[in-house]
């Protein structure tokens, strides 16, 4: 689906559908509080659906859209049925917002409710835009690939049919994703979500960050920031720091992040395995200017992902000015590699290792590397120009849905 520019018409109705808003569960969440908040600063009617609004800010409007500026954010009541669908208590409270709206945006794959919206829209006669956010891409197809293949043949597929756009984050993902969508599968839209670099413009420096981790200035420090998964690889990571030690390179690991807590206790476990205890550091949740200034306290971020849909941890890294080791897993790599911003290297212990210790050896390289990072994420991330981008997407969407 190109995209042509549409014509400048009066703000557009939005409502954006993400099943839970909690920041604990990744990139995903943070994506749509991005978006939603960065369509209302421009001008956009910004509604939020969502059955649990825990990491909703504060400030939105609740319940109904109230002046330009500030999205609202409606929670759907519950309790869900069975398997995830929604009640009719909450399908009416979500018709009485889609009903109303120039386009419904929805976010992710596999949630049973998704497909309840699409049947709402499609009622309502308001076109649909999807994001599946890297669910689609091969990593993640092979993972429950018979649950997943019945689920989207049976459910999944018929919704998708009907879409006026399926957004990608990258061409990496749609390249992945759209043997997957079914008769909308020639509506493809490559976006980069948007970023906000309110935190990135003055940075903080990494002296909150030492202080409250008890980073020491000359001892090396890895950072792993992202949901604690086994796709992420921190395994691997943790593994590589051992070997890395071993050789005789003192450094340390920081691990950041959340994650379902008997996968961290394995994590810990292995740590101490390893005799790692006093090298590796459980930052846990880190968030806002702590995030960046964590960021700036590292001398190498790694992110040794299996799949990773826009990686934005990886984006954040960059714009601190941080050196960047990850993989081919991340959507984005072939911008990175084009751009030669980032190392990207196969996510094995022998790899990583090779690659951190030559950063490490290298400082010079090692901070041109970060500025080349930054100075990228400061010109492509410029949140007006994506933000300008999904209006566009979404003003097509509404010209072809006829409305």
């Amino acid at each position: 689906m190109s995209e042509q520019p549409v014509a400048a018409a009066a703000p557009l109705r939005v409502a954006q559908y993400l099943s839970s808003i909690d920041l604990r569960d990744g990139g995903v969440v943070r994506a749509v509080l991005d978006l939603s908040d960065s369509l209302a600063r421009a001008g956009q009617r910004v509604t939020l659906l969502t059955l649990n609004d825990r990491d909703v800010p504060a400030s939105w409007a609740r319940e109904a859209w109230v002046g330009e500026g500030v999205p609202a954010c409606v929670r759907l009541p519950g309790p869900t049925r069975v398997g995830g669908r929604l009640s009719s208590e909450a399908l009416g409270a979500a018709r009485a917002v889609i009903s109303g709206a120039d386009v419904a945006h929805l976010h992710a794959m596999w949630i049973p409710s998704n497909e309840q919206m699409a049947g709402v829209c499609r009622r309502a006669g308001t076109p649909v835009v999807w994001s599946p956010h890297g669910m689609l891409d091969d990593w993640c197809m092979e993972q429950r690939a018979l649950k997943k293949r019945l689920y989207h043949a049976l459910f999944a597929r018929r919704a998708m049919g009907g879409v006026a756009a399926m957004h990608c984050t990258a061409e990496a993902e749609l390249a992945q994703a759209s043997k997957w969508f079914g008769r909308a599968r020639d509506r493809g839209v490559v976006i980069p979500l948007p970023f906000d670099l309110g935190d990135y413009r003055d940075l903080p420096g990494p002296e909150q960050a030492r202080a409250r981790f008890g980073l020491r200035v000359g001892e090396p420090t890895l950072l792993f920031l992202s949901r604690l998964h086994p796709k992420k690889g921190v395994e691997v990571l943790v593994r590589t720091t051992a070997e890395m030690r071993k050789a005789g390179r003192p450094v340390r690991l920081v691990i950041a992040g959340g994650g379902e807590e008997h996968y961290e206790r394995s994590l810990r476990a292995l740590v101490e395995g390893l005799g790692l205890g006093e090298s590796v550091v459980f930052a846990g949740f880190v968030k806002g200017r702590e995030k960046v200034s964590l960021y700036q306290a590292a001398d190498v971020f790694v992110l040794p992902s299996s799949q990773e849909n826009f990686g934005y941890v990886v984006v954040e890294a960059m714009a601190a000015g941080t050196p960047v080791v990850t993989t081919r897993g991340v959507a984005l790599w072939p911008q990175l590699e084009r751009e030669n911003v980032a190392v990207l290297v196969e996510p094995r212990v022998e790899e990583l290792a090779g690659a951190v210790g030559a950063l490490l050896d290298d400082g010079a390289g090692a901070r041109a590397l970060g500025d080349r990072g930054r100075a990228w994420c400061l010109r492509e991330m410029e949140p007006a120009g994506i933000i300008a981008r999904f209006v566009g997407m979404y003003g097509r969407a509404r010209a072809r849905a006829g409305i």
